[in-house]
């Protein structure tokens, strides 16, 4: 070789490195000993009682809302015909019926 030419040197694919460390298996399975990252968001702390139940204290039912009806002053839900006079808004309302009739 000439002192004016310069040697070419290989390139290396980094990822194909890692992959020749003796005692590393390659694939989906990690060695022993090793515990691998969690495939999906995993805590990293129990979640104690009292910051559970916090939490779900927000989750609780509350009352259906009722008004009265203007024609017959029987409690109803509000947006609603009335089921006992069947009115909504001060008009008569007819029941819906069945497909098969």
């Amino acid at each position: 070789m000439a002192a004016d030419q310069v040697p070419q040197l290989k390139r290396v694919d980094k990822s194909l490195t890692r992959l020749a460390v003796p005692g590393r298996r390659v694939g989906r399975f990690a060695p022993d000993g090793y515990t691998a990252r969690p495939l999906m968001a995993v805590p990293k702390r129990k979640t104690s009682k009292s910051r559970r139940d916090k939490r779900r204290a927000q989750h609780g039912i509350s009352a259906p809302r009722l008004s009265l009806c203007p024609n017959c002053h029987q409690p109803t839900r509000p947006h609603q015909m009335c089921p006992t006079c069947k009115t909504y808004r001060g008009r008569e309302i007819e029941p819906l019926r069945p497909l098969g009739s």
